[in-house]
């Protein structure tokens, strides 16, 4: 019997951990205030996914490519139910800590 689990939040953060936990074979239960998944987008009409990039390569860059790349085959390959367009995106360098980057 696999455990139930109960993820606070329907956004895109708690979709993600119930769709990771469905495949390492729990039982996530979502309580979310709205009547959609991962409707609010932070309030925006678009979101967007991208990779932090460091200037040294350590564990926490290895963590955020790793989970920029599941995103990424996730995105496509629920195509036919995940509206996706990889596009590039533009990162400005504003300060000096970007500029490190």
């Amino acid at each position: 019997m696999a455990k139930k689990v109960a993820i606070i939040g329907g956004g895109l953060a708690g979709s993600a951990c119930a769709y990771e936990l469905k495949k390492a074979g729990s039982d996530p239960v979502i309580f979310e205030a709205s009547s959609e998944l991962a409707s609010g987008a932070s309030g925006n009409v678009l979101g967007l996914y991208n990779p932090r990039f460091y200037a040294n390569i350590q564990d926490e860059a290895h963590f955020y490519r790793d989970a920029f790349l599941s995103a990424y085959n996730v995105f496509c390959a629920a195509d036919d139910v995940i509206e996706h367009r990889a596009n590039g995106c533009l990162h400005l360098v504003t300060d000096e800590d970007k500029q490190r980057r």
